[in-house]
């Protein structure tokens, strides 16, 4: 049933094929008293037709025997050509005609939508929805469009990846050589305060509308400045959960796994149950040794100051924020996702 909410957002999408160009939002006026009487959306390349409030429905294309001219009827309309009067004739909907001339004109109007480029796929259009967020679409195989939140450009991707391998080497060095995390424990405001400083250099030419993060990204952002301020390793956490879609999904995943009343009454328990949940389904061999070495320091949190900092973030935390949306479900599905057997 088509909505308020998704007429509002004005998607450029078909929610069906989904390509761009051939999907319209319309409305009927009625000229006396300057009332809606009807919207819909429609599209000319599938077929679909929608009114708001109602089920969907399919319309089939027809040409005219005398103009050439295209139109859409539904099943059993009969109805001559609006610009000449003749008869028409039913015709295969493009979608199912891989020859028909409207996938020339499709390619044509790719190429005009075409802003950039990142290291897999090609950048389409942006889309801002009304309740914040950005959402952009890349072009994936057949034709189809692949939505992301955010706009990935190719530089912040590679220098979020150049700190998350620092951070990562950091910790690994800490877990195997404990001696020296051990003695971290000691000087963690200086290394804190160096690392934050790399963070800052690394990333400050790339600065962030916050508004235009996801909702979940956007809600860690909140939390982290009502319980730290601004710091930089929390703002590296929301980047690298805004900009990267499987370390997002996982820890999206990893949310909805979580018993919030567990997690406070004792976080390592919860969350050394949850990540072996996780890693149990994970299939890629690199990412389940991450769990181990994640399980581990999960004894951190056996020092009281770092147990009480977790409970008050998750005590302020808005729980439904933070859950998988429709987006995130959608590329947590089979076969978008083919790393994790995400159980939905």
């Amino acid at each position: 049933m088509l909505t308020q909410t998704q007429w509002d957002e004005k998607s450029p999408f078909c929610p069906r094929c989904p390509f761009i160009g051939f999907f319209t939002y319309r409305e009927f006026i009625e000229e006396k008293t300057n009332k809606v009487v009807k919207q819909f959306i429609n599209c000319k390349f599938c077929g679909l037709y929608q009114e708001l409030g109602k089920k969907p429905s399919l319309r089939w294309m027809v040409q005219c025997s005398k103009c050439q001219g295209y139109d859409w009827r539904f099943l059993n309309e009969n109805k001559d050509c609006i610009g000449c009067k003749s008869k028409v004739e039913p015709k295969t909907n493009p979608l199912e005609n891989p020859k028909h001339p409207f996938w020339e004109l499709k390619l044509e109007i790719l190429y005009r939508f075409r802003e950039g480029s990142i290291p897999l796929a090609n950048h389409l259009i942006t889309h801002y929805p009304p309740n914040g967020g950005t959402i952009c679409y890349y072009e994936g195989t057949n034709g189809s469009y692949l939505p992301y939140y955010g706009y990935l450009d190719e530089k912040l991707i590679y220098a979020l990846g150049g700190v998350k391998r620092a951070l990562r080497n950091l910790i690994l060095f800490g877990l195997k050589h404990k001696i020296y995390l051990f003695l971290g424990l000691f000087y963690w405001k200086k290394i804190f305060k160096s690392f934050s400083e790399f963070i800052y250099v690394a990333l400050h030419y790339y600065p962030q509308d916050v508004s235009k993060w996801c909702v979940s990204a956007r809600e860690l952002w909140r939390v982290g400045i009502e319980s730290f301020g601004e710091q930089e390793l929390w703002r590296l956490l929301c980047m690298v959960w805004q900009y990267d879609t499987a370390y997002r999904l996982r820890g999206l995943y990893l949310v909805k796994i979580l018993d919030r009343e567990a997690l406070l009454q004792n976080p390592r328990k919860e969350l050394k149950r949850a990540l072996s949940e996780l890693q149990a389904i994970e299939k890629e061999p690199s990412i389940a040794e991450k769990y181990k070495y994640a399980k581990k320091l999960l004894y951190l949190l056996c020092v009281p100051r770092i147990k009480k900092q977790l409970v008050k973030v998750v005590e302020k935390l808005d729980w439904e924020k933070i859950q998988p949306d429709k987006l995130d479900l959608w590329w947590m599905t089979w076969p978008r996702c083919k790393s994790v057997n995400f159980i939905i």
